[in-house]
């Protein structure tokens, strides 16, 4: 490794030590604190739909999160095929 890695590291590690006191000194050791919504909590009593009540939920506040998802496991299935795939070499 070279010193200028070397140096970077020790940059960056004393930057995060920073970052993480200050989180802590600030909003203490709770942080994030857990806020919870009635309206978004999915309804867990005996014989509730709970399969299509989280599906709405999905669909309704994180249409984005679950496209982007998708892309994602699209593009790794495409290269995981890729990456096994036959290669004939010319002679």
């Amino acid at each position: 490794m070279s010193r200028n890695n070397e140096v970077a590291g020790l940059a960056l590690t004393i930057l995060m030590i920073a970052i993480v006191a200050y989180g802590i000194a600030q909003y203490g050791t709770y942080f994030p604190r857990p806020s919870f919504s009635p309206k978004q909590l999915a309804s867990t009593a005996e014989g509730s739909d709970i399969i299509g009540s989280m599906g709405a939920f999905l669909w309704d506040n994180r249409t984005l999160d679950l496209l982007i998802q998708t892309l994602i496991l699209f593009a790794t299935a495409t290269g995981c095929t890729a990456m096994i795939r036959l290669v004939r070499s010319e002679k």
